[in-house]
């Protein structure tokens, strides 16, 4: 996973913890929110020419298993089938 990838995935898990900070107004959270989600959007983008470390992502993407994934992923995630299967083979 390259370095921007790493960088909005903080990005994102700071802002996530600024709009669950008690002080903050709902104005705030909104726009704070709005940006999250352009974030998102921009991870997405950027996973489809990169190796995903999927836990980090997955747990974005679900706001740390508290939804689930937007619909909007659907696609990209039946285009990725990770091959589960042994690079090792057995010879008998």
């Amino acid at each position: 996973m390259n370095s921007s990838v790493d960088f909005l995935c903080d990005l994102w898990m700071a802002l996530f913890k600024l709009s669950n900070h008690r002080g903050i107004g709902d104005e705030d959270c909104n726009a704070i929110v709005e940006v999250m989600e352009s974030v998102v959007d921009a991870l997405v983008l950027k996973l489809q020419d990169d190796v995903p470390n999927i836990t980090k992502i997955l747990a974005i993407l679900t706001d740390f298993g508290a939804s689930e994934l937007p619909h909007r992923m659907d696609s990209l995630l039946r285009t990725y089938e990770p091959n589960l299967e042994s690079p090792i083979k057995k010879v008998a």
